[in-house]
């Protein structure tokens, strides 16, 4: 089995790429309706949708030097859900992108890896965070106001 290339790491949780081995991961995170709701149009993804997402995702590897990535649980090496920097609908500005599996909903984990989203963001990649390059979803606004520096 291959290891995807990890990003970074935060107290408790590691964020590494996407590997192909996660499609039923992403699928069973992004087919849950409740979850959907707060991401994207709001309504579940399909198991043809979340493969096109994962060849999306690479290539966005490729063109961008970014994307969508797994975040594991460092004390049992778990996924436990998904965070990531994305041009939806190919806008021009960065987006945080995050989603948990529900079962690991309310441990404060959003508040954990979306700072560390947004530093990988700015030292590796040179994105600002400001309003005007990293656009945030209303729903998620307490998470960034809540790590902002």
């Amino acid at each position: 089995m291959r290891v995807a290339k990890e990003i970074f790491q935060t107290e408790r949780l590691i964020c590494r790429l996407w590997d192909r081995e996660d499609l039923e991961a992403i699928y069973s995170v992004y087919s849950d309706e409740e979850g959907s709701r707060w991401v994207g149009d709001g309504q579940p993804i399909s198991r043809e949708e979340t493969i096109r997402w994962l060849d999306v995702t690479f290539n966005n590897y490729t063109t961008r030097g970014y994307g969508m990535s797994t975040v594991l649980e460092k004390a049992t090496g778990d996924i436990v859900g998904f965070c990531g920097l994305v041009h939806p609908d190919g806008q021009q500005l960065a987006e945080i992108k995050y989603s948990f599996k529900r079962t690991h909903w309310g441990l404060g984990y959003a508040s954990e890896i979306v700072p560390g989203m947004i530093s990988y963001g700015n030292t590796v990649h040179v994105l600002r965070k400001s309003s005007q390059l990293l656009q945030l979803k209303t729903a998620h606004l307490s998470v960034y106001y809540k790590n902002r520096t």
